[in-house]
């Protein structure tokens, strides 16, 4: 999965993060029956302060196969902010 934020913005906050049954859709997500406890600091380590970030989407990323036999995705919504660093020039 990928997420990227405008030019200019960084993730600021990973609202919600769940890899397995997911249910909803973007800002009404809920876990599933199936969920890795792991979604939340997997995706955070990956992407706050980015202005992209790309997640595997797989058992092996998020630390094992929180449901054996199910099929899987991992839903994500992330909030962005403009960068602090605007108009600094970066080494």
């Amino acid at each position: 999965m990928q997420l990227r934020c405008d030019d200019r913005h960084v993730i600021s906050d990973i609202v919600f993060a769940s890899y397995g049954t997911t249910l909803g859709s973007c800002q009404h997500f809920s876990t599933g029956q199936c969920h890795a406890d792991s979604s939340l600091s997997v995706v955070s380590n990956a992407c706050l302060g980015r202005n992209n970030c790309s997640i595997e989407v797989s058992n092996a990323a998020f630390g094992s196969d929180p449901c054996q036999y199910t099929i899987k995705t991992l839903a994500v919504e992330a909030s962005c902010k403009l960068s602090s660093n605007t108009g600094k020039s970066q080494l």
